[in-house]
């Protein structure tokens, strides 16, 4: 468990889980003003990240990354986190599956371009499918709210996406 830690000016990502990582709880963390990413889950499973307030970070608030795009990051539970002003993506999952985002508030990221939350597959590996997104807030992105980009069985119900820079 890494709980209640203030995690910030670092060079690099605030917070990492390399790969193999599994079964962690990240909870109640401030991560903020870090070089790169505030929170890295990088090939890593079934971890459980709630309420962190993740923030002002020069990249990604919270990237969850498949680097060799072997599996992708599946089975992770993202709920009641508070994302906001980072200068890239809000929560960005690329090659993941089987992940529940729940009741997340995804405001104000993508100052240097991004949207709020970003599931994508960049090398079209099929393995974007079966996530769950219930209830997030998103809102005030610079380049859009949600993107979904080739996944497939991916179910969005009662989000709230309003007022970003782009598609919702």
């Amino acid at each position: 468990i890494v709980r209640s830690n203030n995690i910030y000016n670092n060079s690099s990502a605030g917070l990492s889980l390399q790969s193999g990582s599994s079964g962690n709880t990240l909870t109640t963390n401030t991560v903020y003003s870090n070089v790169a990413d505030g929170i890295d889950l990088d090939d890593s499973n079934s971890n459980t990240l709630t309420f962190n307030n993740v923030y002002s970070n020069g990249a990604v608030g919270i990237d969850l990354v498949d680097p060799d795009v072997s599996a992708g990051n599946y089975g992770n539970i993202l709920t009641s986190n508070t994302v906001t002003g980072n200068t890239a993506d809000g929560i960005d999952m690329d090659a993941g599956y089987n992940t529940t985002f729940t009741s997340n508030v995804v405001t104000g990221n993508g100052t240097g371009g991004g949207v709020g939350m970003l599931l994508t597959d960049s090398n079209v590996t099929e393995n974007l499918y079966g996530n769950i997104l219930t209830s997030n807030t998103v809102s005030g992105n610079g380049s859009g709210g949600i993107s979904l980009d080739a996944g497939y069985d991916n179910t969005f119900t009662s989000n709230t996406v309003s007022g970003n820079n782009g598609t919702g």
